[in-house]
């Protein structure tokens, strides 16, 4: 449970330094969207 909560805020990080480069929300929503997809 430990690994997959690291996992998910490495992934969020990611996400936020994603949308800060860009500038793209759209496309961070689709990306977010893409990794919950995958989760399940």
């Amino acid at each position: 449970h430990f690994s997959v909560l690291i996992n998910q805020i490495f992934i969020e990080f990611n996400s936020v330094l994603f949308i800060m480069y860009t500038d793209n929300y759209d496309l961070h929503v689709q990306v977010q969207l893409l990794h919950y997809l995958t989760l399940e």
